[in-house]
């Protein structure tokens, strides 16, 4: 930012905002996100401990009866948890030529604005989905909540069969706020499967 000749007085104070604003917009993931505004560079966020739900407990604790007047029930506690957020850094760098500038000061920044934005969206989008957790946010793939969904028996490695998108839709808890996701090199597998009747 300090060396003028890079462009660095291109760079509004409101850069920042307007990327991430980009970024909620375009990202199907980011948009999906609990945005949770920090002032210190770490928190210890609330959460409900609800995520097992095999004794029939909604929210780690929440249980409905089925009751006559002046009938006995047991009472529950929710579970309370919490999770600890650390402000993690990103940094986007890029350098504009001293002639871009001159011929064009004012529309720089649009461009600019755009590309960084772009560059934000698939930089967040893969982090959420792949990050490590060290230095980086932890990405579902590499998360405790992952579900996984055994392929069928004798099937070829490297491939997606009928059933195995059936078995997994069977374990999404609510499709209201499902999406999925596939690499572009699955498209033509997944366009193409059938099932024989």
């Amino acid at each position: 930012e300090s060396d003028m000749e890079g462009g660095g007085y291109l760079i509004p104070t409101e850069f920042a905002t307007s990327l991430l604003s980009v970024a909620i917009e375009k990202s199907d993931i980011m948009a999906r996100c609990i945005l949770v505004p920090m002032a210190t560079n770490a928190i210890d966020y609330p959460i409900i401990n609800g995520f097992d739900r095999s004794g029939g407990l909604v929210h780690g604790g929440v249980q409905y009866y089925w009751v006559d007047e002046e009938g006995a029930f047991t009472s529950t506690n929710v579970k309370p948890g919490r999770v600890s957020l650390r402000l993690k850094k990103v940094v986007g760098l890029s350098y504009v030529s001293a002639e871009l500038m001159e011929d064009s000061p004012i529309s720089v920044t649009p461009l600019l604005t755009s590309a960084f934005g772009d560059a934000l969206v698939w930089t967040l989008d893969d982090v959420f989905i792949t990050g490590t957790g060290v230095g980086k946010p932890l990405g579902v793939l590499n998360s405790p909540c992952k579900v996984t969904v055994a392929k069928e028996t004798g099937q070829a490695a490297a491939t997606i069969e009928f059933n195995n998108v059936v078995k997994m839709y069977a374990r999404i808890w609510r499709d209201s706020n499902a999406i999925w996701m596939a690499n572009r090199a699955c498209i033509p597998q997944l366009a193409t499967m059938s099932l024989a009747v």
